[in-house]
């Protein structure tokens, strides 16, 4: 990659290229991965699609209907405890940006489906 764009993005406030390249190359390699274990998945889709169509969102208000979830110190909690887990899990920081928990249930939920 240096080679081939060199100074053409050292100096330059748009990171969009650096970041679409490497989770080009990432993917590859997770894909590679997958077919060496056996995995294959129908779909695949960038976790910012979560927060695009505001399914960690949907998350917690159907945490919220379950009586799985809490505020506390500005913070939103999982009720873990409630489901067998040692300690509550923090699952909307109280500056309101989502724990990866949170990503990461919408995400499981989404391939659940």
């Amino acid at each position: 990659m240096k080679n081939t764009y060199s100074d053409k993005y050292a100096n330059s406030d748009n990171h969009d290229f650096i970041k679409d390249y490497a989770e080009k190359v990432i993917f590859e390699e997770i894909k590679k991965t997958l077919k060496k274990i056996g995995i294959i998945f129908d779909n695949f889709f960038n976790e910012n699609e979560l927060y695009e169509n505001k399914e960690i969102y949907k998350i917690i208000d159907a945490l919220k209907e379950s009586d799985l979830i809490y505020d506390k110190d500005g913070a939103t909690w999982l009720k873990a405890t409630k489901l067998g887990l040692n300690q509550d899990r923090v699952l909307l920081k109280s500056t309101g940006e989502p724990t990866y928990r949170l990503p990461d249930i919408a995400y499981h939920k989404n391939k659940f489906e």
